[in-house]
């Protein structure tokens, strides 16, 4: 297991996000997929997921979200927009009595058929999703979410 001994700033496409030190690297959860971070919080009572999605720009950011829900639990809770530090995107909350998460995801780049986004989610497997969402711990992360745009330099070349 790998513990962050400092806050780490980490960078996914044009997303830049920081992680406080004492939470530890999900290894098995990060081999998983490809492009994806996933941090267990210091007393283990949710993990933090980060993640690049790319996919077709004809599949609804809405019905991405509803996918797991449907699949895990047989219901779909509300989808809301939200904008949140120069990205726009959507978020949902759901899950049963024990595991439950909050689904956040970011549109970064959308061209006529291919689509860049960043997803945020907190799973918990204690049922208390909302107390974690009003956290000081949840804040944190989430207001550590921010876009960086690259700026062009001019670079002068020697005469």
């Amino acid at each position: 297991m790998y513990i962050l001994r400092d806050r780490c700033q980490f960078r996914i496409n044009k997303v830049v996000f920081s992680v406080p030190k004492d939470y530890s690297i999900d290894a098995k959860e990060t081999d998983l997929e490809h492009d994806v971070l996933c941090f267990w919080h210091p007393d283990k009572s949710f993990v933090a997921r980060y993640k690049l999605v790319c996919d077709n720009v004809h599949e609804d950011i809405k019905e991405e979200l509803s996918k797991p829900q449907m699949f895990i639990f047989d219901t779909c809770q509300p989808i809301e927009e939200i904008e949140h530090n120069g990205m726009k995107g959507y978020a949902t909350t759901y899950g049963d009595e024990k595991e439950q998460y909050y689904e956040a995801i970011f549109i970064i780049k959308e061209t006529n058929n291919f689509r860049i986004a960043f997803a945020f989610s907190i799973i918990t497997y204690h049922g208390d999703i909302k107390r974690i969402k009003v956290s000081p711990e949840f804040r944190e992360l989430f207001d550590s979410i921010w876009r960086k745009d690259r700026k062009k330099y001019k670079i002068n070349k020697p005469s």
